[in-house]
């Protein structure tokens, strides 16, 4: 293994031989002092991609990860060249406008907030359980998701080492709305690809002047604008047909749908109650997103979709809400057949309680 590698070949013949101490062998294996001597495969590539993707860290911390415990000639070049990759959206794009994501508890968090904020960007949350918010995104990903399932194939687990060949396969791929390709907007024209390496007679490459180029490149962004705003007002115009136009006030009380996807595996049950509430709004986050006061029992996201939500229309005398949450008693089953604890209970009587509160205080306004 070493004998005929090109990087520790002299190194090893000079240890077998007695003539070099600084490296030893022990069990078939080549050491530097406490670090073992990587031959020139791709076990280094597998290396450096591991400990770099624990965090995506710098060059430095990256390649102190890697040589505390493996050794081999320009380990610093080759972490440089790794990192320099992972880092290449940002050096050829720039920082993002925006990001769009889902409410994970990284993407929340205090520090990448700040971060992002100091950074000019602004963070677009989509609906927890609800990643429609976006369509475009979406259908963006899922995209990717397929080139990138095409391209790993039956190695699902090296999907980053293929990037740079879906980027490419994706920005020269002509989209449908625009009916233009990504490079073909950004610059003008498509780059060359293998096929062009071919010797085949060709005419020739347009070729215009600096200030023909910009106006051919100005006419291309505003023809591609025209393209998506016509698109996206057939697609609104499209959905709006089976959407429904609701709003909610803070102080409003809604039912809550709840959909099995919020639910802690192994509490989803066909007979248990799909609506919750009344559940009072505390927030407007947006016209299809509000975020509401949850019983504590509950662990799931308090942000929901308005499709998710209903007006609770009750008045003030009607029995309906009492005997629901009057339904509710320490120590006694439900339809569903779960025990409700007092936190729960008190919980639902609270609201019943405020909800005729506000009943009454409106019915004498009117």
């Amino acid at each position: 293994m070493y004998a005929a590698d090109p990087s520790f070949g002299r190194i090893f013949q000079e240890v077998t031989e007695g003539h070099r101490h600084d490296f030893v062998l022990h069990n078939g294996y080549m050491f530097s002092g406490l670090q073992l001597c990587i031959p020139n495969y791709s076990l280094r590539q597998q290396i450096i991609s591991e400990l770099h993707n624990e965090g995506h860290f710098g060059r430095d911390k990256t390649l102190a990860l890697i040589s505390s415990d493996f050794y081999w000639p320009k380990l610093t070049s080759d972490v440089a060249y790794y990192v320099d990759r992972c880092y290449e959206i940002v050096r050829l794009h720039g920082i993002p406008r925006s990001i769009t994501s889902y409410r994970d508890t990284k993407f929340i968090s205090h520090f990448w907030k700040s971060l992002w904020g100091k950074l000019g960007t602004q963070l677009n949350f989509s609906s927890a359980y609800h990643p429609q918010t976006d369509g475009q995104t979406e259908v963006v990903n899922r995209s990717l998701g397929n080139l990138l399932r095409c391209l790993a194939g039956t190695k699902p687990k090296h999907w980053d080492l293929v990037l740079p060949q879906a980027e490419f396969a994706y920005n020269i791929s002509k989209n449908r709305t625009t009916c233009l390709s990504p490079f073909e907007i950004v610059y003008g024209q498509n780059p060359s690809g293998v096929l062009d390496l071919a010797p085949i007679p060709r005419i020739g490459c347009f070729s215009p002047k600096v200030d023909e180029m910009a106006k051919y490149l100005r006419g291309i962004h505003e023809q591609v604008k025209q393209t998506i705003h016509e698109s996206n007002t057939k697609y609104k115009t499209r959905v709006d047909n089976h959407r429904r136009q609701v709003l909610f006030d803070v102080g409003d009380f809604v039912w809550v749908v709840l959909t099995r996807d919020r639910l802690l595996v192994g509490e989803y049950n066909n007979l248990k109650d799909r609506k919750i509430g009344p559940c009072e709004v505390v927030q407007k986050i947006n016209d299809n997103a509000y975020r509401l006061r949850l019983p504590s029992h509950l662990k799931t996201s308090d942000v929901f979709n308005v499709k998710h939500l209903s007006h609770c229309f009750v008045d003030s005398d009607d029995t309906t809400l009492n005997s629901r949450t009057s339904s509710f008693q320490p120590g006694v089953t439900d339809v569903g057949g779960s025990e409700i604890d007092d936190s729960e209970l008190s919980y639902y009587t609270l609201m019943a309680l405020r909800y005729h509160e506000l009943a009454d205080q409106r019915k004498g306004g009117n």
